[in-house]
């Protein structure tokens, strides 16, 4: 049984932007893990999410009873 969201909610539409900018970074290779300007630098490493992973988590920051669906 499914959750019945409106679609005109703020919730939704942040959930929305939220999914495409994890499908974005999914599109890009992932997380980036180092980074330089000039002599400065940072570098951090974490666990490596999957990509079905950072879409489902960036809808569970708006929608935390949101459950995952199998993408055919």
């Amino acid at each position: 049984m499914g959750v019945n969201l409106d679609p005109d909610s703020a919730s939704v539409q942040m959930a929305a932007c939220a999914v495409a900018e994890a499908w974005q970074t999914n599109e890009q290779g992932g997380d980036v893990v180092s980074q330089s300007v000039g002599p400065w630098s940072k570098s951090f490493q974490k666990e490596t999410k999957s990509d079905a992973d950072r879409l489902y988590e960036a809808a569970q920051l708006y929608l935390p009873n949101v459950r995952r669906v199998r993408w055919c």
